[in-house]
């Protein structure tokens, strides 16, 4: 349950205080060149300290109160006890959004990701890797970190690739706790651009113990802007929401294809505690794309309050063992072992390797 008996104010005021003793320590360690370290690092070094006090804090920040991370309840505070509990190395390869196609080729799924263009680990790379005219640039092991360059305009090569540079900077998993992308190498990929001229919707199948629950319905997203709906798998509305988001009160009809995407949801869910697929239909093309392991970084609660018992009781931790070993099983049959889930940020896959130029399917 979560921790209302703790002075909440009383704990962000001394984490402040960490923090700001943590900023002043590295500024001077820079000032004297002692530290190589990034002031993301350092922070999370020399003020968070643990990975628990972090996950703690990151929710206490959203929240109004602390999670019970010993005997969680609430559906953010189950997700943030597998942060420190659970290390599936399939969480980690499937967040990562070039490894993830091969969990989609070994699932079998039916609904393929957007054609990968090209795959690499420097800005220098990508300077030198020959592109469309349209394009998707993204990270591997981060989220929001994009760029769409969709033809209107040309982008500056040399801008992208400083951004890029920015990203790999960025260690993604000390934002707010997310501690599976702790071990994905840092790379930058480019993906085909998919035209949304006249249809442009997103399906997130929120999946626990390997079954679809509830699906949220984004509609003309605009950058930042969008509308949501959340249905139920017979497509009626549900009685909760996520706060800070009022529910698009606009009827909007179940796509064609929905048993499809559930079935290829639960297809993808199977190995996992809980998880979020996504799906994108754009122009009547349906697309993967991607597996999300924490919705608004498992800091966001539902709205009404009770409703976060209820979700979080979908997802079941006794199953964590059994789960955990499927997740390692499965990911050392694609490659990916325990120890690239805990590693430093900083090992590069393929470090001084050329970029990859990846042979479109015809």
């Amino acid at each position: 349950m979560p921790d209302y008996t703790t002075n909440w104010r009383s704990y962000l005021a001394r984490m402040r205080w960490r923090l700001r003793v943590a900023e002043r320590r590295y500024r001077a360690a820079r000032a004297l060149r002692l530290t190589s370290l990034t002031r993301q690092q350092a922070l999370w070094d020399w003020g968070l300290g643990t990975d628990e006090r972090a996950l703690t804090y990151y929710y206490a920040l959203n929240n109004d109160h602390l999670p019970d991370l010993r005997t969680p309840v609430w559906l953010n505070e189950k997700i943030r006890w597998q942060f420190l509990n659970h290390p599936n190395p399939l969480m980690s390869l499937a967040a990562d959004k070039v490894a993830v196609r091969d969990y989609l080729r070994y699932a079998g799924t039916t609904i393929a990701a957007p054609d990968l263009v090209a795959v690499g680990n420097s800005p220098e790379e990508f300077l030198r890797t020959p592109l469309p005219r349209r394009f998707v640039l993204k990270s591997t092991h981060g989220s929001a970190q994009l760029h769409i360059e969709d033809g209107a305009g040309r982008a500056c090569r040399a801008r992208l690739a400083t951004m890029i540079g920015e990203w790999n900077r960025c260690d993604w998993w000390r934002q707010c706790g997310e501690l599976h992308y702790r071990g994905i190498p840092k790379r930058w990929m480019v993906e085909e651009y998919v035209p949304a001229r006249q249809e442009k919707l997103e399906y997130k199948i929120f999946c626990f113990m390997g079954e679809p629950r509830f699906i949220t319905v984004i509609t003309e997203r605009d950058g930042t802007n969008f509308r949501r709906v959340t249905m139920d798998l017979d497509w009626n509305r549900v009685s909760f929401t996520t706060r800070g988001f009022a529910p698009d009160p606009r009827t909007v009809a179940p796509p064609p294809e929905l048993d499809t995407i559930l079935a290829e949801a639960r297809r993808l869910a199977r190995p996992f505690l809980h998880v979020r697929i996504d799906f994108l239909k754009f122009d009547g093309r349906l697309v993967f794309s991607e597996l999300t392991f924490a919705a608004m970084g498992a800091l966001v609660p539902f709205e009404p309050i009770e409703a976060n018992r209820e979700i979080g009781a979908l997802m079941d931790l006794s199953q964590s063992e059994n789960r955990l070993a499927q997740g390692r099983r499965i990911a050392r049959r694609l490659g990916w072992t325990d120890s690239m889930s805990t590693d430093t940020p900083d090992r590069p896959a393929g470090a001084g390797e050329p970029a990859i130029a990846v042979a479109r399917p015809a």
